[in-house]
């Protein structure tokens, strides 16, 4: 490489070796030192194997996506990688980010779910040093899941082209379930985890004031799958054009108290008003608060900090009803839960 200044030319060599990894380095070439070498690096290996009831799995696509989108601060982050298991269920990744954790899962919905039936529960792992082998064992096939109801709305609006989407952080899929036009939805072959349910529409909300557990957002609601669910009603309601004046003047009071799905007290739980940096409070040891907001107040958020207090996770949402001052809000499996980290051998 040559470069031209002030009228000079200087010479650059660059050397470079690889095998394999798609990575981008940013290395300095200034003219300093006379020569400039640096390595693509070869990223980690990953081997394992797919069986059920003991038997080999073949023919089955699995993924592994990073869960975090950033590579060392370089913010880098490669879609997900496929790969297909040989006849006796065996699979190798090559070429990852080294000492990244992954996850591993099997694609539900429109991407490719190969010539296998058989599906696995997402699961983490971290890759190793680069250049290193790390094989992640035996990841057994679980019996799927299905989730079929119908979406509700008070006004009986029509619900036209109406898609449902579910998400599953940390795999990355993308799973639509069609809705029919009395509200009807069905989708099969699910792995027992948590998803997030989404309305994929501009039209309807969820209808929080209806909806007893904490929404994740105004269109979507956190559930888990645990067992095949076939009677699961969404109340929606179609978004006003137009909201009029709804301010409210002077403050409301909200007493209540944030429990765990076994009735266990949740403390240290943050209650916010809207977007966290207005008025909030921390339940205390019986899980119980007392907040104070301003009446206009769209949104009650809940966080769980960290031990160290250096992040918070949110957990859901719900709106404030301005004729009931206490309230009483169940944190279910959903807001705790975590794929398992397998356990690996190098």
């Amino acid at each position: 490489m040559k470069r031209v200044r002030y009228g000079e030319v200087f010479g650059v060599d660059v050397e470079i070796s690889a095998e394999g990894l798609s990575s981008r380095r940013f290395i300095d070439l200034n003219s300093d030192s006379d020569r400039k070498s640096f390595e693509l690096l070869e990223g980690a290996h990953i081997t394992g194997r797919v069986t059920s009831n003991g038997q080999a799995v073949q023919g089955m696509t699995v993924f592994v996506a990073q869960t975090d989108h950033s590579y060392k601060g370089e913010k880098l982050f490669r879609t997900a990688v496929p790969m297909t298991a040989d006849t006796e269920g065996r699979f190798e990744f090559k070429n990852l980010f080294a000492e990244q954790e992954y996850c591993v899962y099997t694609v539900v919905g429109e991407g490719d779910r190969s010539d296998s039936d058989e599906i696995i529960m997402t699961q983490k792992f971290v890759t190793p040093p680069n250049g290193r082998t790390l094989h992640i064992g035996d990841l057994t096939t679980v019996a799927p899941v299905s989730l079929s109801g119908r979406l509700e709305t008070s006004d009986q609006q029509s619900l036209g082209d109406l898609v449902l989407s579910l998400g599953r952080a940390p795999a990355w899929d993308l799973i639509r379930v069609p809705v029919s036009s009395d509200g009807s939805f069905r989708i099969e072959g699910l792995p027992p985890e948590v998803y997030e349910i989404r309305i994929a529409s501009n039209r309807f909300d969820l209808d929080a004031g209806k909806i007893d557990t904490l929404l994740w957002t105004e269109k979507s609601i956190k559930l888990f799958i645990e067992k095949s669910i076939d009677d699961f009603v969404l109340p929606i309601t179609a978004i006003e054009n137009g909201s009029g004046d709804t301010q409210q003047n002077g403050t409301q009071v909200l007493n209540g108290r944030v429990t765990l799905s076994r009735g266990k007290d949740a403390s240290g739980i943050i209650v916010s008003a809207n977007d966290g940096n207005s008025p909030k409070t921390t339940t205390s040891d019986a899980g119980s608060f007392t907040l104070e907001f301003p009446a206009g107040t769209d949104w009650i958020k809940l966080y769980k900090p960290d031990p160290d207090g250096m992040r918070f996770w949110y957990l859901g949402r719900f709106k404030p009803k301005f004729v009931d001052n206490d309230v009483n809000i169940q944190l279910g499996p959903e807001t705790t839960y975590e794929p398992d980290m397998l356990s690996v051998k190098h």
